[in-house]
């Protein structure tokens, strides 16, 4: 599933009903398929909003303009039917059940042997070390980036975790070379898809961290450090591993800087 969608809940989610972009994201939820072939004029005067309205609502999504939210809705048409299905659930779900933890408790155990504590250490003498962190993802992975952001702050170590996108872009260009921007994605596509984050990223000269389970080679040349957390970018079983990861990188970093080194 892609990040529109996150994104579009999000605001539904945290808005009032009088708020604009509440207006716009329900609309652009309850008709995505029509809204990838939708001109900005036509859009506008069935949602009761202006044109200019709907441009900034793109770029508060991370989006250049609304051509490139139409792409995204098309993006999306193409492949929510296949979010979540398992036909195997149907006939015995059970069964289902235990081929699919069974699956999750081998990627688990293959991740300590994938793990590089090495590079992991030194991963954390950089937050330790950076003036400025920052956490970039959306939805679950914002989830994982507030668990690693608790352990931080109990070791005295600030972090910023925004969800919004606008804000996540604010927050980028308030970076700079002291700073480091941590972007969590099983996927590693979510800085692809907000190219108005990308560019305030490079623009910051922070160093640029991706926690992935993606080993697409092109991604290494687009950041400073790629860690890679499982052996393939299978969403489902990323979800265990991304968890997974940031108990452990929180247990180090607690270890490593955590007051208990005092007494």
């Amino acid at each position: 599933m892609n990040y529109l969608f996150y994104r579009l809940v999000l605001f539904v989610n945290s808005s009032s009903k009088d708020d604009l972009n509440y207006t716009i994201a329900d609309f652009i939820l309850k008709n995505i398929s029509e809204i990838a072939e939708m001109n900005i004029v036509v859009f506008a005067n069935t949602c009761h909003v202006s044109p200019a309205s709907i441009s900034r609502f793109c770029r508060k999504l991370g989006y250049d303009d609304y051509i490139h939210l139409k792409m995204e809705c098309a993006k999306y048409t193409s492949l929510k039917s296949t979010d979540y299905y398992e036909p195997v659930m149907l006939q015995d779900p059970k069964k289902a059940s235990a081929v699919y933890l069974k699956k999750a408790g081998m990627r688990l155990e293959e991740q300590i042997d994938l793990l590089d504590w090495e590079v992991l250490e030194e991963f954390v003498d950089d937050i330790h070390n950076s003036s400025n962190v920052a956490f970039y993802g959306s939805h679950f992975s914002h989830s994982i980036a507030q668990l690693i952001q608790a352990a931080l702050l109990s070791c005295n170590k600030y972090s910023i975790a925004k969800n919004d996108s606008d804000q996540q872009i604010k927050i980028a260009e308030s970076l700079n070379a002291d700073s480091i921007a941590i972007t969590i994605s099983v996927r590693g596509n979510y800085l692809r898809g907000t190219p108005r984050l990308k560019r305030a990223i490079e623009k910051s000269g922070a160093k640029s961290v991706l926690i992935t389970a993606n080993h697409d080679p092109k991604l290494v040349s687009e950041f400073d450090r790629v860690i890679y957390i499982s052996s393939d970018d299978d969403l489902y079983m990323g979800r265990f591993m991304l968890l997974s990861f940031a108990e452990l990188i929180s247990q180090l970093y607690v270890t490593r800087f955590g007051d208990h080194r005092q007494g």
